[in-house]
């Protein structure tokens, strides 16, 4: 008996942590649910970058708790942009909330009272990435529950 080497993806072969990152597979989400959650994902972002400019904004929550509160923002808006994407495009819902959290940091620097944070920022990639890969694998997840 000979043994054959795996063929790819689709044998079983992805290694654990290839299959950790990815969710298991491709979902497809209603459109009034996409909708929802572009909607809520410009709203969110728009909130962001106007709240950001009111004077009061400054040292509204002192540190480490701006971190926090900056993981847990930019996590809602990755969320929010996986599911406004269909549930499958984690990569794109990052991308979109890390460069929001970008152009939000070079805004600051003009502002008075404000100032640009590669921590803040840093701490904004973080929570989007968290919050977008248990986004897609909680709408993967349900979607295989949905369907027994």
């Amino acid at each position: 008996m000979t043994h054959s080497p795996p063929r790819g993806r689709g044998s079983g072969a992805t290694p654990a942590l290839l299959s950790a990152i990815n969710p298991p597979s491709p979902a497809v989400l209603p459109l009034a649910l996409r909708l929802l959650g572009l909607g809520a994902a410009l709203a969110l972002s728009a909130a962001i970058l106007l709240g950001g400019r009111e004077p009061g904004a400054a040292g509204l929550i002192v540190p480490p708790w701006d971190k926090v509160v900056h993981a847990l923002t930019y996590g809602a808006l990755a969320a929010s942009w996986c599911i406004g994407l269909g549930g499958r495009r984690i990569g794109a819902a990052i991308l979109l909330a890390v460069a929001t959290g970008a152009l939000d940091e070079t805004l600051q620097r003009w502002l008075p009272g404000r100032d640009s944070d590669f921590a803040d920022l840093a701490a904004d990639a973080i929570g989007a990435t968290l919050a977008a890969w248990i986004t897609v694998h909680m709408v993967a997840l349900m979607q295989r529950v949905i369907r027994r």
